[in-house]
C-alpha cells in the first residue's frame, strides 16, 4: 500500500494505492492521525487505487471522523470501485462518512 498527501486550500487529499490489509492501517492511522494534529479539518481520502479495505481500515475512518467531528470537520471519501461502495452500505458507514465520484467534487463539498 502507498499513501500521498497533498495538502489544498479546502483540506488534504489522502491518495492510498493498493489493498488496505491489517499489516497496512497502522501507518494509514499515523498519516490521518498527523493532518488531524496539524489543524486539518476536512480531509478527502481517494479510494479510487484501492481494491480492498480490511475491518480495521473502515475503523480507522470512523475513528478519524469522530475526532474531527469535535472541530466540525470531515473525512469524505472519494472514487470507490463498487465492491467498497457496497462495504459501506453494508455497514452502515455511507450514513456517517460523505462517499463522493472524484477527489475534486469531494473538496468542493
Amino acid at each position: 500500500m502507498k499513501i500521498r498527501i497533498q495538502e489544498e486550500p479546502s483540506g488534504a487529499v489522502v491518495t492510498v494505492e493498493g489493498s488496505m490489509s491489517q499489516d497496512d492501517v497502522q501507518i494509514f492511522r499515523i498519516k490521518l492521525l498527523e493532518l488531524v494534529e496539524a489543524g486539518k479539518t476536512n480531509i478527502v481520502i481517494d479510494m479510487g487505487a484501492v481494491p480492498y479495505i480490511s475491518s480495521l481500515g473502515l475503523a480507522v475512518i470512523v475513528d478519524i471522523q469522530n475526532r474531527l467531528n469535535t472541530s466540525h470537520g470531515s473525512i469524505r471519501v472519494a472514487r470507490l470501485n463498487p465492491t467498497l461502495k457496497n462495504l459501506f452500505a453494508i455497514t452502515n458507514l455511507n450514513q456517517k462518512i460523505a462517499l463522493f465520484h472524484d477527489v475534486e467534487e469531494a473538496l468542493n463539498a
